[in-house]
This record gives structure tokens, sequence and C-alpha cells, in this order.
């Protein structure tokens, strides 16, 4: 019994790569890129310097602590925190802005 020629059967699977990979990159779905909302009030200029001063004060707080996973949260919570204990703002964090997001 003769062996098939092998040139034959690379062009078949040559083929069937090149049909894959087409229809791996073009059947895709596209997705739009992920835009994360904030809090409108970070956007008033006047608020700007509290803000700033704020996450400076986090940011010092902070600094020597553990790092990982969902640490982001701590700081956060700390900055809702003296948002409203020393500026009377009612601040949203980045979580309760996109409650279908995982941050960590």
């Amino acid at each position: 019994m003769r062996r098939p020629h092998p040139i034959p059967v690379l062009i078949v699977l040559a083929v069937l790569s090149a049909g894959v990979v087409w229809y791996a990159v073009w059947s895709a779905p596209v997705y739009e890129p992920f835009t994360d909302k904030h809090d409108p009030i970070e956007d008033d200029p006047a608020m700007k310097p509290i803000f700033v001063a704020v996450d400076r004060e986090v940011n010092d707080a902070t600094r020597d602590g553990p790092r990982g996973g969902g640490y982001v949260h701590v700081g956060w919570g700390m900055k809702k925190r003296l948002l409203k204990e020393k500026h009377g703002i009612d601040w949203r964090t980045p979580a309760e802005m996109n409650p279908g997001v995982f941050f960590d």
C-alpha cells in the first residue's frame, strides 16, 4: 500500500490552520474598552485641593502598610471616611460607582 504524498497533506493542514486563525480573529466579539466611572464631585475644580490633600493623607497613612489583593479598598475606605468626617463630603468609591466590576 502506498503512503500519501506529504505535500497535499501539508497543504490541507495549512488551509485548515489558516481558517481557524481567520475565524478566531474575525469572529471574536468586539468589546468596548472599559472606562470606570468615578464620582462626579471629583471633577469640581473647587474640590480639587481637598481631594489632593486627602489623597496625600491616605498615601502617608498607608505607605508602610501591607500590600496585596484587595488593598485598594482599604485606601478608598479611609479616603471616604476622611472626606466625610473632615469635609462633610459624601464621596462614592470606584467600587460603589462600578457595581459590576471587581477591583483588586
